[in-house]
């Protein structure tokens, strides 16, 4: 696992199962592609069924980017993780930084790759988020 943003740490399943390492790296707060079960010290978790290599479906997108400004505001380190820690966790986190910060896509997972290397973010899941964040900011723009 490794912090690719101010307290925003990406991995794979074994690193969010890896007591020692999540209590090393100050873990308080989980968001899971893979079902695990938490140690109690974490104080706040996050799951979503989202299969890799394919478009999001499902509206659950700014929930997941609310609950890491949430955690994040709070100063708590958030481990966003999948089963390898190489698609969906960068890409999740490319997408927070895009919505949150203004961040192009690109320049998010360019952020991230310099962070932890061996990242592989698939199209359609980058071209899913790209997509969530342009029409919420079409949506606040028109409002």
């Amino acid at each position: 696992m490794e912090e690719v943003f101010k307290h925003i740490f990406v991995g794979s399943k074994i690193d969010a199962l890896d007591r020692a390492s999540l209590e090393r790296n100050e873990i308080e707060s989980i968001f899971s592609f893979e079902f695990i079960t938490t140690p109690e010290f974490v104080k706040a978790k996050y799951f979503v069924a989202a299969p890799d290599k394919q478009p999001i479906d499902g509206p659950w997108l700014g929930d997941a980017f609310g609950f890491l400004r949430a955690q994040t505001a709070m100063g708590r380190n958030v481990l966003v993780h999948c089963q390898a820690g190489i698609s969906r966790s960068p890409s999740l986190v490319a997408g927070y930084l895009c919505y949150t910060y203004g961040i192009p896509i690109n320049k998010a997972v360019s952020i991230i790759k310099d962070k932890r290397s061996k990242i592989a973010p698939h199209p359609q899941f980058i071209g899913s988020i790209e997509g969530f964040v342009k029409s919420e900011n079409a949506r606040v723009m028109g409002a």
